[in-house]
């Protein structure tokens, strides 16, 4: 009985050894196929945030680099370089890095790569690449805090760009003027702007709020043109018609008026002191600037419009920022207009069309804080 149990469990024993030796030939022989028959490997793919994540991170760490090329030329762009030199480290730590798939290998520097051969352009193509990557990607991020961040970063980048612009243009001796709209420059295929549109969806007491913001920056331009001299003057007044027409043209789109009577200014010292009023115009463009991004970042939220179909609402909002944010920057800076008089000939507008410094009268309603 035993000896038939043993028997029995070694013609098993052997049988299955026999079994599992075939099959392991027929694996061993077969292999290729066996495997084609398993499920291939699942990998993380990243999502469209990560991809414009690491797209903006990797124009920041193209500044980045370029600090170490030749200086920029010029005036502004010493005043660009330091500028840059903060903000594009801070946007590249804000954004998490550039990603590296493999930290630990060492890349194989490319020979075809001779690099900038340190010139200077480099600094200026970067900071504009920079510029036009984030502005573009925040068209159509649907990250709410991401879009926000990356319109953030490309609003200052053109800011500065433009800063930059205006101070060699003002060591050159070409002559300069504030009182312009401005949007940022085309992206390929994307435009930004109209500074209003004929129809939007943004929420009426959002519009309420911009069009009381842009109707408060008319006045405080008023007063300034009736307290400054020389080239101010012209500028102020100009910008103050352009804060007037663009409340009027938001007013379009809301069933009622919002405008006030008067407003109280941001109190800067000395009442007709050029550097006192330069900080109260600034102030209400940076105040502006901020409504418009809040309007933007609103449009990006979850509830709001996103992607692709909300491309047209973004653009004319970012175009309005950065309208306002450049005239923050070019007007808080003194150096357009201490002791420089006004050019001959200058005529956006005539002088005559406001009255002599310090005479309220041409402004009804004017009342300083």
């Amino acid at each position: 009985m035993m000896a038939r149990m043993g028997t029995g469990f070694g013609r098993t024993t052997t049988a299955s050894l026999v079994g599992l030796i075939a099959v392991s030939v027929t694996a061993s022989l077969t292999g290729c196929s066996w495997r084609l028959e398993t499920p291939a490997p699942s990998w993380p793919s990243p999502s469209a945030a990560e991809m414009a994540r690491n797209e903006a991170a990797l124009a920041e760490a193209r500044i980045v680099d370029s600090f170490a090329v030749a200086a920029p030329p010029g005036p502004g762009g010493q005043w660009l370089l330091a500028f840059e030199t903060t903000a594009a480290p801070s946007h590249l730590d804000a954004l998490g890095g550039v990603y590296v798939p493999y930290p630990d290998e060492v890349a194989e520097p490319d020979p075809s790569d001779s690099g900038n051969d340190g010139d200077p352009r480099e600094f200026f193509h970067a900071v504009e690449a920079a510029r036009d990557t984030e502005l573009a990607l925040a068209l159509t991020v649907d990250d709410p805090d991401l879009a926000l961040l990356l319109a953030s970063m490309g609003l200052s980048h053109a800011a500065a760009l433009a800063a930059q612009v205006d101070e060699d243009s003002r060591a050159a001796g070409v002559t300069v003027t504030r009182s312009l709209d401005r949007i940022p420059p085309p992206v390929g295929d994307v435009a930004f702007g109209p500074l209003v549109p004929m129809d939007t969806t943004v929420p009426v007491e959002t519009l309420d709020a911009l069009i009381v913001l842009h109707d408060e920056a008319q006045y405080a331009y008023e007063v300034v043109t009736a307290r400054a001299t020389g080239k101010m003057r012209p500028d102020a007044y100009n910008r103050s018609l352009l804060h007037g027409a663009r409340a009027r043209a938001l007013l379009a789109l809301i069933p009622d008026d919002p405008r006030g009577p008067s407003y109280v200014l941001p109190d800067r010292g000395e009442v007709g002191d050029l550097t006192a009023l330069r900080l109260i115009v600034r102030d209400v463009e940076s105040s502006l600037s901020d409504a418009y991004l809040a309007a933007f970042a609103a449009l990006v939220a979850p509830d709001g419009l996103g992607g692709t179909d909300g491309q047209a609402e973004r653009a004319w909002l970012l175009a309005a920022a950065y309208d306002a944010l450049v005239a923050s920057v070019l007007w808080g800076d003194p150096a357009p207009w201490d002791d420089v008089p006004l050019p001959a000939g200058l005529d956006e507008p005539e002088v005559s069309d406001v009255s002599a410094p310090g005479d309220l009268d041409a402004f009804p309603g004017i009342t300083l804080p």
